[in-house]
């Protein structure tokens, strides 16, 4: 995983108005508008859909480690071409980690 595309990503996101503070835009700097921190909200709802996904017994454990790997053989491959991993495919990641680890499997 290539965290200076992740930093690149979670900057092209810091602001809905363009490029904040660059001049070729003509707007000059203009102050960010608050919001809360997308890291703060991101780990929120990784750990509510980990815990909902833990508690359902419909889904086995198998089933945890099949989409688990699933998972990590695509962002293999993504990263092997050099491509941008999709930021929703890091957090359905981290979404079955954590989910297996409150079942006590990994």
């Amino acid at each position: 995983m290539n965290k200076s595309a992740l930093r690149i990503e979670r900057i092209g996101r810091s602001s809905d108005t363009g490029h904040v503070g660059c001049t070729s835009t003509g707007g000059g700097y203009r102050k960010p508008e608050k919001r809360q921190p997308e890291d703060l909200t991101m780990k929120t709802d990784i750990n509510e859909a980990s815990e909902r996904l833990a508690a359902d017994s419909r889904i086995t454990d198998y089933d945890f480690w099949r989409s688990l790997k699933n998972v990590d053989n695509e962002i293999f491959q993504i990263a092997n071409r050099n491509d941008p991993i999709p930021m929703e495919m890091i957090r359905w990641r981290a979404i079955l980690k954590q989910a297996r680890s409150r079942r006590g499997l990994a």
